[in-house]
């Protein structure tokens, strides 16, 4: 690298190298100024993670701007495509060469910690965590100004021995921000950190108050021998105070670090200027310490080697020894090593009686998807037996369910810090403590793994419960058909497993096994009823209602949740009831009773409230915003998400900011605001990305790539649906990104290809037996077929999709059977068969109208044109207006452009030929931007057609020209005997001899 230029960067010489990055000192030709120039090893550039997250990250930062962060100036490839960063490159020392060479006295200590966290406050005001304070990432350049370097840019080392006298070689195992993914220096990690969860800037400030603590007392806050000592400790242990290893430390500085080491979050500084401000008043305590601080060597960190391993090595040291006697040493170590080890391996602590009962309840009740009681009785059982570490790592998982992040974190590390290695526990300990871990950190697939093994190491007795808890492994891992078949097994071992028939009924209702379903609920009832749980009992018919309202049978759900609601009336705890009228709402939605659904969710969300069911709260509002989403009152679904993520943000509630931020995507989406998807497609993507929720990450993705095909952004649309295609791990996910192609071709007008990828999906799908999937995909293939002239095959279509949008004795889909009308109405209308294209029309329009308005713009002018076509030309033309001014407030490009087209064929008609001319001209302009061939020469035509009737004929027939040319572009991209079929519509026909005229 030393003497190419990149870029405008020449490569001066070599600075330094980590595990991740190498930084040389480069020249800005351009600047005539030094700079900083960092790229990725040449292990790490091969890693698309890391190349990925370098620049990502890069970009974040770039946009900081403060006199204590190191400025990022640039960032880019190379030609060979690796990453680099240009930064600021500063002149000076480190906060580490400081602390050894006793630089520092306790003033300019104070001085250096308050501007580092001036640093971070402004970082985390811009959403932005270091995640890798250390004194080497600390720099004071020559006028003595604190600079924080490498924000965000974590090192990657490989895990093994490290020399604890050097900093530097003690940063952890990887730069992957996963769920369960250590990051960091080991002995400045903060307690989540250690134990591998989520992290927020209060880690951050953690990190800061060791710094403090390193700078002032002259040794490290957790200072041991290997990284997973000093991890044990930083989880459990609180280091002595400084002023106890050096006298000259304050009390105030004492309570200082005592309140950033704080293990859990809540008990920590909550942000960096509360932390400044004490720093500020605690100044006048430490005037006139002018003392260097100096550095302590910790025990342990000489060179002799201790313990067992040095008395051997003793012992080989000694030649004149006879080899019996050595032998015989090495047997009586080991014996003594083996005896020491068998009488002192670590167990789990045995829980009291009356906290293990209290525990198997609760854990039941967990089975039972009963979190809210569960967690009540795992408080009792932790205060009768607070070293319980399985009650607090189960009461963890309760707080993750119930969407409470902060408590479920504290509970976690109470867990391991009883247990901080579970490894070295019996098998069937340890595999019970890693499950419910990893459940916790939200690494579903290796819970899967420990919840598997654990199945087959329990004894046969508890086989049937290890199998219900691995099945809801599964269920979290979005493994439904494995999912089924554990609880199914659970069943055939033991028949009285109320909790196994219940989730399997409630996995058989999701995949639409709807008789099977309704067997085991039944089951489950009557196993229920024998010991009175009306709590279960009330669960069962909540998922019963919840399968009916599946199969469209909204009556009969509305009734049997009405049950579910009477019997929850007795309980104490009012989550389940709470639960029900949500359900309800969601009922008397799908059967169109916005109020009464309105009526319910409200009832829900004062009772959260009351109740201080924070999660059950956010649940409410979002469910309430859902409500408004599905009749198009955007404003009301706004404001309700907004008060969600509001509560979100306020309660660490993750899931339900992540569901809110989803459904604020989703409604952009529909306003056609393409930066507020992408912004809320943001904020929901690292909550999934983490979890693996494929589904939620599906649904995002379609989200953003459906926003930008209505943008008219189609690259980036195709683009996106590449990503989305690797995300599809199933036949489901499969026939939803085809399905999504085909709607993306559809919009770029080419038609042939929108068939392909809608008949695959609707392969996909009919293997599935998907029945509304099918009558989608049906219908957006018969919307294909007719622009083809296959009338016949376009009606077989339209005929399944009608019978499934209209199922006997279920609820009709309203959605669908306007697509199905406009459908037919659009066809009808290629056919000069007016009369049926007016009437198929009107339908669509009384099914859409206020609820789905891009249907509304379509079959509005879908009407006009053929109101206009058959003589009525003023009501048409009046109609096409309408959709046109509708289709404005819509901001979705095709959907413009084609009302545009249809306002200047209405216009035309109506003898308006200067308003045809503007509007095709207008149509024109898109479509030709677009690429759109179909769309354009049509507009072309029509332009042709007002320009003749204004009376300019050389004008008309350059135009008519251009409509040739840009027909022949369309027959090239449909190939041959696509574009024949085409040719023979009707209405093709009729403007083909106009535009040849």
């Amino acid at each position: 690298m030393i003497g190419r230029t990149i870029s405008h960067y020449r490569i001066v010489e070599k600075l330094g190298e980590g595990g991740m990055g190498v930084v040389y000192i480069a020249e800005d030709t351009l600047l005539g100024r030094r700079v900083a120039f960092k790229t990725l090893t040449a292990r790490s550039g091969d890693n698309q993670h890391f190349r990925a997250r370098f620049l990502r990250e890069a970009r974040a930062v770039s946009a900081l701007s403060h006199p204590h962060i190191a400025h990022i100036y640039d960032y880019g490839e190379t030609d060979e495509g690796s990453p680099y960063i240009v930064m600021e490159l500063i002149k000076g020392e480190t906060l580490s060469d400081l602390m050894h060479k006793e630089k520092l006295t306790i003033p300019r200590s104070i001085e250096i910690i308050k501007q580092v966290a001036e640093a971070l406050g402004e970082a985390h005001a811009q959403g932005i965590i270091h995640r890798d304070i250390k004194p080497s990432n600390v720099a004071i350049n020559e006028r003595g100004n604190v600079k924080v370097l490498d924000f965000g840019l974590a090192k990657q080392l490989g895990p093994g021995p490290i020399n604890v006298a050097d900093t530097e070689q003690r940063t952890l195992l990887n730069t992957q921000t996963r769920e369960g993914m250590i990051v960091g220096t080991p002995l400045y990690l903060s307690p989540e950190q250690a134990l591998g969860v989520d992290v927020d800037a209060r880690s951050d400030l953690f990190a800061v108050g060791s710094l403090l603590y390193e700078c002032i007392a002259g040794k490290p806050a957790f200072d041991s021998g290997s990284p997973v000592e000093i991890c044990a400790r930083i989880i459990r242990e609180d280091p002595p105070p400084p002023s106890q290893i050096n006298p000259d430390v304050p009390e105030e500085l004492d309570d200082i670090t005592k309140r950033a080491l704080a293990k859990k979050p809540e008990a920590r500084y909550q942000n960096a200027q509360q932390m400044i401000d004490d720093l500020e008043a605690a100044r006048t305590s430490i005037l006139g310490l002018d003392r260097t601080v100096t550095r302590m060597v910790s025990p342990g960190q000489g060179t002799h080697p201790t313990g067992a391993l040095a008395t051997l090595s003793d012992i080989f040291r000694r030649p004149r020894l006879p080899i019996g006697y050595v032998v015989g040493g090495v047997i009586l170590i080991a014996l003594i090593a083996f005896a020491v080890w068998r009488y002192t391996r670590p167990t789990i602590h045995p829980p009291s009686p009356a906290a293990k009962q209290l525990y198997d309840r609760a854990v039941e009740a967990m089975r039972e998807s009963a979190y809210f009681r569960a967690s009540k009785l795992l408080e009792q059982a932790v205060q009768e037996d607070d070293e319980f570490a399985l009650a607090h790592a189960r009461l963890a998982e309760c707080w993750m369910e119930l969407d409470s992040s902060d408590k479920a974190q504290s509970e976690l590390i109470r867990a391991l810090t009883l247990v901080p290695n579970p490894s070295v526990l019996p098998q069937v300990d340890s595999l019970k403590i890693q499950a419910v871990t990893k459940t916790v950190q939200r690494d579903f697939a290796k819970a899967v793994d420990d919840y598997r093994t654990l199945a087959s190491a329990v004894p046969i007795n508890e086989r049937a419960f290890a199998l219900v808890d691995l099945g809801r492994a599964y269920e979290r891992s979005e493994q439904t058909p494995k999912a089924i078949e554990s609880y199914q097994q659970s069943t055939q071992l033991d028949s009285r497993r109320a909790a196994a028939y219940l989730r399997v009924g409630i996995m058989l209702g999701k995949t639409a096994k709807f008789a099977d379903a309704y067997n085991a609920l039944d089951q489950a009832y009557k196993l229920f009823d024998i010991d009175a749980n009306i709590e279960a009992l009330s669960e069962v018919l909540l998922q019963r209602g919840v399968v009916l309202g599946l199969e469209g049978k909204s009556a009969e759900a509305r009734n049997v949740l009405l049950q579910a609601l009477e019997k929850s009336g007795v309980l104490e705890n009012k989550d389940k009831r709470i639960k029900v009228l949500l359900n309800l709402s969601n009922t008397e939605i799908i059967a169109g009773n916005l109020e009464q659904a309105q009526q319910y969710s409200k009832e829900a969300v004062e009772l959260a409230k009351a109740n201080g069911l924070d999660n059950l709260t956010m649940q409410g509002l979002i469910d309430i915003g859902n409500a408004y989403l599905k009749k198009g009152k955007l404003p009301e679904a706004e404001q309700n998400y907004t008060e969600a993520l509001r509560l979100a943000e306020l309660y660490k509630g993750e899931r339900s900011k992540a569901r809110a931020s989803l459904q604020m995507a989703s409604l952009k989406s529909q306003q056609g605001d393409i930066e507020g998807v992408r912004k809320f497609f943001q904020m929901a993507l690292p909550f999934y990305e983490k979890g693996g929720y494929r589904n939620e990450l599906l649904n995002l993705y379609a989200i953003l790539e459906r926003a930008e095909t209505a943008s008219g952004s189609y690259d980036a649309a195709q683009q996106r649906l590449d990503e989305l295609r690797k995300l599809a791990s199933d036949q489901q996910s499969l026939a939803l990104v085809e399905e999504d192609f085909g709607s993306l071709f559809a919009d770029r007008q080419n038609v042939p290809e929108a068939l392909r990828h809608y008949d695959e999906s609707y392969r996909i799908y009919k293997s599935l037996d998907a029945k509304v999937a099918i009558g989608y995909t049906q219908n957006n293939r018969a919307s294909q077929l007719w622009q083809l002239a296959q009338y016949d095959n376009a009606n077989a279509a339209i005929d399944e999709a009608l019978q499934i949008a209209q199922p006997p004795g279920r609820d009709p889909n309203l959605q669908l059977l306007a697509l199905v009308h406009l459908t037919k109405s659009r066809m009808a209308l290629s056919a000069a068969n007016f009369a049926d294209a007016i009437t198929n029309g009107n339908k669509a329009l009384e099914l859409s109208s206020g609820k789905f308005k891009s249907i509304e713009v379509r079959a509005g002018f879908t009407v006009g044109l053929a109101e206009a076509r058959s003589g009525n030309t003023v009501s048409g033309k009046k109609k096409c207006e309408t959709a046109l001014a509708l289709a404005r407030t819509l901001t979705n490009y095709d959907l413009l452009s084609q009302a545009l087209l249809a306002y200047a064929e209405a216009s035309l008609f109506a003898g308006d030929a200067p308003a045809g001319l503007a509007s095709a001209g207008e149509a024109q302009q898109r479509f030709t931007t677009a690429q759109q061939h179909e769309g354009e020469w049509r507009a072309l035509a029509i332009q042709a057609l007002a320009t003749l009737k204004s009376g300019d004929k050389t004008r008309a027939s350059e135009i008519a020209a251009k409509a040739r040319t840009a027909l022949a572009a369309l027959e090239q991209l449909w190939g041959g005997d696509s574009f024949r079929q085409y040719a023979e519509r009707k209405d093709i026909k009729s403007l083909m001899v106009s535009a040849s005229a």
